[in-house]
């Protein structure tokens, strides 16, 4: 047997014995039930219901522990606001062991909500219907609209200011998910959100590509027969070119697809085939057709192809940067880049613009970077004579 308080915490916290265990005189002391709960949670549910009968200790706990311990409060004290309302700050989801009185506080109810959307479960049916308070619960779990009433989940200016957290549109009412204005709103907060829409708007041809501008990500989610129609794709593409990642494979694969993505923007050329990407052909009409940033996609030995590489710099002279190093030393290609962008001159200065390290590689950077300046040096007098 026990006789010394400070050995029963020391074993409870090495877990040698239960609270249950201990003496009937130790679970009644108020001060030492807290301390053991400190040890060991699960303490609590045989302490005495002296305990869960005093304000101080279940705050105490509560404060501890969260707001888990209202479970073993007694009935009046789940009805006492102030610790309701301690505990549900500190957990939501304690607002379903308040009273039913106070599940039906908006006090209440809002910092229940506001800790945690979906609390909302737990609130009166009152409450679950006050447009305060669901949208408040809403923006902190979109979840919570599963429980609003009825009502406001059919309630398209409700549903437009609550689909602000677009997965909301989840759980909106049927007829709302086939409303447009309801879904593009969802959508332009989180384009996976088509995935909710009515299948007749997933497979609107106009409501669709509108979406897709607004969001790439919802090409994923369109009916099968427009996701597989090139003509449709394209037109997506055109509206967003990163829409070509959510394209079936079938059509990144597809010339025609692929560079109207590319004039679009030019790092959709990332979601292209690999076959495409290895064609030389293909990918000097990318580069000659994209608005820059073509190269950081192809494969090294298209990085060394001159051809292409002279195409890129002429509509972007820094992608010189993606170029081989042979081609960064080549005149031909440094002037055409130069000519589009002087900045280049700084980046064919930079330590890191090779990525072999030679004498042999700095000397001929210093020469091409001094003739280059010559030369524009040359052209702007040139020009001013002109003009004169």
């Amino acid at each position: 047997m026990i006789f010394r308080k400070k050995t029963a915490l020391k074993k409870l916290e090495k877990r040698e014995i239960s609270f249950y265990d201990l003496p009937k005189r130790f679970r009644n002391d108020k001060k030492f039930a807290l301390e053991a709960v400190k040890q060991n949670v699960y303490a609590l549910r045989y302490a005495s219901d002296d305990l869960f009968s005093d304000k101080k200790s279940i705050l105490e706990a509560i404060i501890m522990l969260g707001g888990w311990p209202l479970k073993y409060a007694s009935d009046e004290l789940k009805s006492d606001k102030e610790i309701i309302l301690k505990a549900v700050e500190r957990d939501g989801n304690a607002l379903k062991f308040a009273s039913e009185r106070l599940r039906d506080n908006k006090d209440v109810v809002l910092a229940a909500v506001k800790e945690a959307g979906w609390a909302l479960k737990f609130a009166s049916e009152r409450l679950r219907d006050d447009k305060d308070v669901v949208l408040k619960a809403v923006y902190e779990d979109e979840v919570a609209l599963l429980y609003a009433s009825k009502r406001l989940r059919d309630d398209k200016e409700f549903i437009l200011k609550a689909v602000g957290n677009g997965y909301a549109l989840e759980y909106a009412s049927e007829r709302l998910r086939d409303d447009k204005d309801v879904v593009l709103a969802a959508v332009k907060k989180d384009g996976w959100v088509l995935q909710f829409a009515s299948e007749r708007l997933r497979d609107d041809k106009e409501f669709v590509l509108e979406a897709v501008y607004r969001n790439a990500k919802t090409l994923l989610y369109a009916s099968e027969r427009l996701r597989d129609d090139k003509e449709f794709v394209i037109e997506a593409v055109k509206e967003n070119g990163w829409a070509l990642q959510f394209a079936p494979e079938r059509l990144r694969d597809d010339k025609d697809v692929v560079l109207e993505a590319v004039k679009r923007d030019s790092c959709a050329l990332e979601y292209a085939s690999k076959r495409l990407l290895n064609d030389k052909e293909f990918v000097l009409e990318a580069a000659k057709q994209g608005k820059g940033g073509v190269l950081l996609y192809v494969p090294d030995n298209l990085r060394n192809d001159k051809e292409i590489i002279l195409e890129a710099v002429k509509k972007h002279g820094l992608d010189l940067e993606y170029a081989s190093d042979d081609l960064k030393l080549d005149i031909d290609v440094v002037r055409a880049a130069v000519k589009q962008n002087k900045d280049v001159l700084e980046l064919i200065s930079s330590p890191r613009y090779l990525s072999r390290d030679s004498k042999d590689s700095k000397e001929d950077i210093k020469k091409m970077a001094a003739t280059l300046k010559k030369e524009i040096t040359k052209s702007a007098k040139t020009e001013k004579t002109i003009e004169k």
